[in-house]
């Protein structure tokens, strides 16, 4: 999948298949572009930021969306968004700016159970206790098609 030594220092890896569009993992655990590392598409570049590098013995994985894909069940590339909605931990109600017709929502990185970390109606997440973002520093990302 990558090359590239998962030895804690070592911040530079690249995907053997590459495209425009990944969701990246690092221990089953969503790492988000541009926060914890930068992709470069056109070489499949993939550079983690500091306090981001994987560690030595660390399980990395990616799903690369490719253009044979547009033929399959899953469409096109899903979105990767971060929903709106105030993260103060009474808030609720996140908003997508499109109505998917699958949707996963990670919550600082964990997958959540639909209907048990949360609920989706038309475009609206509704966070279901202890999943509801305290502040501004937990992070709500939802990938969808």
């Amino acid at each position: 999948m990558t090359t590239g030594t998962i030895d804690g220092t070592n911040a530079t890896f690249v995907l053997s298949e590459y495209s425009d569009t990944i969701a990246l993992f690092v221990n089953g655990v969503l790492q988000i572009e541009d926060v914890d590392y930068t992709y470069t598409s056109g070489t499949g570049t993939i550079v983690f930021t500091a306090g981001s590098i994987p560690m030595y013995g660390a399980y990395l994985s990616a799903r690369v969306w490719s253009k044979f894909d547009a033929t399959t069940t899953y469409g096109a590339p899903p979105k990767i968004e971060v929903p709106s909605g105030t993260r103060d931990g009474v808030n609720t109600a996140f908003t997508l700016t499109s109505t998917p017709s699958t949707c996963l929502v990670y919550y600082n990185g964990q997958l959540l159970s639909e209907n048990v970390g949360y609920t989706r109606a038309t475009n609206v997440l509704t966070m279901i206790s202890p999943n509801i973002p305290a502040s501004t520093t937990d992070l709500l990302v939802a990938v969808y098609w």
